[in-house]
Order: structure tokens, then sequence, then C-alpha cells
């Protein structure tokens, strides 16, 4: 039992350091926030929309910088 928990431990404590967490805020040209607007990761299933105040945040497993 012991070795299954060290086991469990350490897989999710993995899975948690390879998460990367994207956020920000969308304005429009008057630094007005826009809701409503869909940010992603091309290529990918990972995104989101901005909320009333035009903040965004998820997390992705993605690495690397654009192209």
């Amino acid at each position: 039992m012991k070795t299954l928990f060290t086991f469990f431990t350490l897989f999710f404590s993995y899975i948690t350091f390879a998460q990367t967490t994207i956020s920000g805020i969308i304005l429009d040209e008057q630094n007005e926030p826009v809701m409503g607007v869909n940010v992603y990761l091309e290529g990918t299933y990972d995104g989101t929309t901005t909320d009333i105040d035009g903040k965004f945040s998820f997390t992705t497993e993605e690495t690397g910088y654009g192209k």
C-alpha cells in the first residue's frame, strides 16, 4: 500500500509540473475589455473564452515558443 501511495504521489506531481498556465486580458483600441473572445493555441484543443472583464486563463501541456 505504501508503494502504491508513493507511485501516485510522484505521478500526480509530475503531471502538475508539466502544465503551464496562460492568462491575460484582451482589450480593444480604446483599452476597453472585450468579452467573449476565443483564445486558443493553434493546432490544439487548449483554450478558453474571455469573461466580462476581458480576462482569460487556461492550462496546457504544450511547450516551446511560437513559429
